[in-house]
């Protein structure tokens, strides 16, 4: 199951994904630029929402923070959280002529 702006009491999550076969949950938080330690606790009230109103108790809910870039408070706070996990991403763009029709 992967679900895009899954509505719930505390928020929206941003993506949230559920293994095909294994009992594991997957939240993923986007930001767009810089996260900081205030992304940590948006998804850690998520994930302790899906661990009460969807996850069995036998099933495992990690959580992802996608961003742009990270800083100290970011890391620190990851540090004691194991659950959390966070990538970064880069964007290239690249220009090219468009060919004319006719």
């Amino acid at each position: 199951m992967f679900r895009l702006h899954y509505p719930c009491d505390v928020g929206r999550i941003d993506l949230l994904a559920k293994h095909k076969r294994d009992g594991r949950w997957l939240v993923i938080e986007l930001k767009r630029g810089q996260s900081t330690d205030q992304t940590v606790g948006q998804l850690l009230r998520y994930i302790g929402w899906v661990k009460q109103h969807l996850a069995n108790k036998d099933e495992t809910v990690t959580g992802l923070i996608i961003c742009r870039e990270t800083d100290k408070a970011l890391q620190y706070a990851l540090a004691a959280v194991p659950n959390v996990k966070v990538e970064l991403y880069e964007v290239e763009f690249r220009l090219r002529p468009a060919n004319a029709l006719g």
